[in-house]
C-alpha cells in the first residue's frame, strides 16, 4: 500500500503553501491527490491524500532544477574574475 499524506505534510515537504499545491496541482505542474475514505462521523466523507514518493520526487526534481540553473548562473558570471 501507498505511504499517503494529508496536505499538511505535502506543504511542508515542498515547502509551498496549500494553495499554491492546489494551483500547481490544477496545472499540472505538481502530483495529483487521490481520494481516500474518512472514518470520521461528520465533515467530508472523502478526503484528498498525496502518494509520499511522488512528492518527494517532485521536491528532488525541482531543488535539481533550481541547483542545475544556480551553478549555469555561477559558470557564466564573469565579473568574478575581475
Amino acid at each position: 500500500m501507498k505511504d499517503l499524506i494529508p496536505i499538511d505534510e505535502v506543504c511542508r515537504l515542498a515547502q509551498v503553501s496549500k494553495p499554491t499545491v492546489y494551483r500547481k496541482v490544477k496545472v499540472g505542474e505538481f502530483p495529483s491527490p487521490v481520494k481516500v475514505p474518512t472514518t470520521a462521523s461528520r465533515g467530508p466523507k472523502m478526503v484528498n491524500r498525496w502518494d509520499r514518493g511522488a512528492v518527494l520526487a517532485w521536491c528532488f526534481k525541482k531543488n535539481a532544477e533550481r541547483t542545475a540553473v544556480d551553478v549555469a548562473v555561477e559558470e557564466t558570471d564573469e565579473h568574478w574574475d575581475a
